[in-house]
C-alpha cells in the first residue's frame, strides 16, 4: 500500500487563500447575477413589447361610444403597461361630459381596463342651441336632440354658476319624490337654488323653495295632493298652505 505524503504547510496555506478569495467573491457573484436578472426583467417589462399595451376595453359605455372613451385616454397603445399614469388617464376620461365616474386599471400582460359610470337623464333643459340633459346631480351633460318626451323639463337660469346651483336644487327636490307623486310631475321650474316650482299633471303648482328639507316636504305633499288645490305650498314645512 502506498503513502500518503503529508503536505506542506505552503500548499496547506496556499488551499486556505484559495478558499478564502472564493468566499469573498461569491457574494459579488451574487449581486452581479442578479442585477443581471433584474436587468433583464426590466428589459422584458419595459422595452421588449411583451408587457406594453396592446389592448383598451371599455365597460359600462351604454349612451356614450367605446370609441370616444378610447380616443380621450390619448395614444396609450405601445407604451409600457407598468409605466402607465392610471391617475392621469383616469382624468382624461373624467373629462368627457356623459361621464360621471371612471375607473382605469391595468389587466396584464397588456391591457387597459376602463370602467365607467355614466350620468343618467332625469330631465331636459332648454338653450339656445336646443335640448340638454340633465342629471340626478344637476349637470347638463349632453344634448338630447328632439326633447325626450319621457323626461320632464326644468326651467333653469341662462347657464352661470346661478344655473348651476338652481340645478343641483331642483335635481335634489325631484330626487326626494316617491315614485307616485313624481309621476305627477310635468315640469320643473328653478329660478335659482332657493325658489323652486313644480307643475303638477293636475294643473296645480307646487310652491316648494329650496331643496332643504325636501323629504320632509315630500312626506307632506304626498297627503295634501289628495286636497284638491290650485297652489300648494310647502316651502316651509311648519306652515303648509293651499289655496
Amino acid at each position: 500500500m502506498s503513502r500518503r505524503t503529508p503536505r506542506s504547510s505552503r500548499q496547506r496555506f496556499a488551499a486556505r487563500a484559495k478558499a478564502a478569495r472564493l468566499q469573498a467573491i461569491r457574494p459579488l457573484v451574487g449581486v452581479l447575477v442578479g442585477a443581471i436578472a433584474v436587468a433583464a426583467l426590466g428589459w422584458v417589462v419595459l422595452a421588449s413589447g411583451v408587457f406594453s399595451v396592446r389592448a383598451v376595453t371599455v365597460h359600462g359605455a351604454h349612451r356614450m361610444q367605446s370609441a370616444q372613451v378610447v380616443a380621450a385616454l390619448g395614444p396609450v397603445k405601445g407604451q409600457a403597461l407598468l409605466t402607465l399614469d392610471t391617475t392621469e388617464l383616469r382624468h382624461r376620461v373624467e373629462q368627457l361630459s356623459g361621464v360621471r365616474s371612471v375607473q382605469v386599471s391595468r389587466r396584464w400582460p397588456s391591457t387597459v381596463s376602463i370602467r365607467v359610470v355614466e350620468r343618467t337623464p332625469i330631465a331636459t333643459v332648454h338653450r339656445a342651441d336646443g335640448w340638454w340633459l340633465v342629471d340626478s346631480q344637476g349637470v347638463e351633460f349632453g344634448p338630447a336632440g328632439p326633447r325626450p318626451k319621457a323626461l320632464r323639463e326644468v326651467k333653469l337660469p341662462a347657464p352661470g354658476e346661478r344655473s348651476a346651483e338652481a340645478a343641483r336644487s331642483a335635481a335634489q327636490v325631484l330626487a326626494a319624490l316617491p315614485a307616485p307623486l313624481l309621476s305627477t310631475v310635468t315640469r320643473v321650474e328653478a329660478s335659482s337654488a332657493d325658489s323652486v316650482r313644480l307643475w303638477l299633471s293636475s294643473g296645480a303648482t307646487v310652491v316648494w323653495g329650496s331643496a332643504e328639507r325636501s323629504a320632509e316636504k315630500a312626506r307632506i305633499l304626498a297627503t295634501l295632493v289628495h286636497r284638491r288645490a290650485h297652489v300648494y305650498d310647502v316651502s316651509s314645512p311648519s306652515v303648509v298652505t293651499t289655496r
